[in-house]
């Protein structure tokens, strides 16, 4: 059994029209999705991690006994985990997107890597002994402004000027952060709570 990314053997750059995906068992039986029919506009993990995801749900479900077409259609059909880069609407054109699974740096990298607009970022809550240096550094543009709640509020603060980032404010309750979100994201932007 080999899954492979069809994006892969080409080498394209542009992932999100040129993947597809393609699993090969015993060189016979072969199963091609093209990116039209499962890249949606709501569905926004990184491509590469959903690629990964892809392969892996694939390969247990063809070992398991499950058919190409009930696999095309549960891929086709497959709108994203909740609470994790989830696509929750627009309100007067700005995008809203809920990635409180992103509980950590590293799964919140993901969330921003996978936004394609300026982002008004939520960030904070508990501390669990995090180091921010990447997650602030992971804004590479996108994060125009950054809304901090919460017991990691200045620590997080802390590490954002300290890498060059100002353009963060403290938020004392959830409503507040919204009315701050609300007002300084502009229509095409997104709003993550991450």
């Amino acid at each position: 059994l080999i899954a492979i990314p069809w994006y892969l053997i080409y080498d394209q750059p542009d992932l999100s029209t040129s993947i597809m995906i393609l699993i090969i068992m015993n060189w016979e039986d072969v199963l091609s999705i093209p990116s039209s029919d499962i890249i949606r506009r709501n569905f926004l993990m990184p491509m590469y991690g959903y690629v990964i995801c892809v392969l892996a749900s694939v390969c247990v479900a063809k070992i398991v006994g499950i058919d190409n077409e009930t696999l095309r259609n549960a891929l086709i059909d497959f709108k994203g985990a909740r609470h994790r880069i989830e696509y929750l609407g627009e309100v007067n054109n700005k995008g809203f997107y809920n990635d409180s699974k992103g509980t950590n740096p590293d799964a919140a990298i993901k969330g921003i890597q996978a936004m394609n607009r300026k982002t008004v970022l939520i960030g904070g809550g508990y501390d669990k002994d995090s180091e921010y240096t990447e997650w602030i550094e992971a804004f590479d543009g996108k994060v125009k402004k950054l809304v901090l709640l919460g017991q990691t509020r200045e620590k997080i603060a802390e590490c954002a000027k300290k890498h060059g980032f100002k353009d963060y404010v403290f938020a004392e309750t959830f409503e507040e952060c919204l009315e701050i979100c609300t007002k300084h994201a502009v229509p095409g932007d997104a709003v993550l709570l991450s």
